[in-house]
C-alpha cells in the first residue's frame, strides 16, 4: 500500500512539473514585452486604416464628438461612392486620379 501511495504521489509530481498549466500554476503576466533599454517593445504589424484623423487642428477637442465622427464617416462613404460610379477618365502622369484634375 505504501509503494502505491508513493508511486501515485511521484507520478502526480512528475506530471505537475512537466505540464504546469494543468495544476493551475499559470502566471497572469500581462505586461508588454520590453526592449533591452526598458521601453515597451511595439514591433509587429500595425493597421492604421481608419477615418479618424490622428491629428486635430488647434483649438479643437482631443476626441471627436459623435456628430463629427458621423460627418467624417458619411463624407468618406460619399467620396467612395462618387469614385466608384464616375466614368473612366484619361489622366496625365502628373495628374491626380482621385481628384480628377
Amino acid at each position: 500500500m505504501n509503494h502505491r501511495y508513493l508511486t501515485v504521489l511521484f507520478s502526480a509530481f512528475a506530471v505537475a512539473s512537466i505540464f504546469p498549466g494543468l495544476v493551475g500554476a499559470q502566471t497572469s503576466d500581462t505586461s508588454a514585452p520590453r526592449t533591452p533599454w526598458g521601453q515597451p517593445d511595439l514591433q509587429g504589424i500595425w493597421d492604421f486604416r481608419t477615418i479618424t484623423p490622428l491629428e486635430r487642428p488647434e483649438g479643437q477637442a482631443e476626441f471627436l464628438t459623435i456628430e463629427e465622427a458621423a460627418n467624417i464617416e458619411q463624407a468618406t462613404v460619399n467620396r467612395n461612392e462618387e469614385l466608384l460610379t464616375r466614368g473612366a477618365r484619361r489622366t496625365e502622369s502628373t495628374s491626380s486620379v482621385d481628384h480628377g484634375e
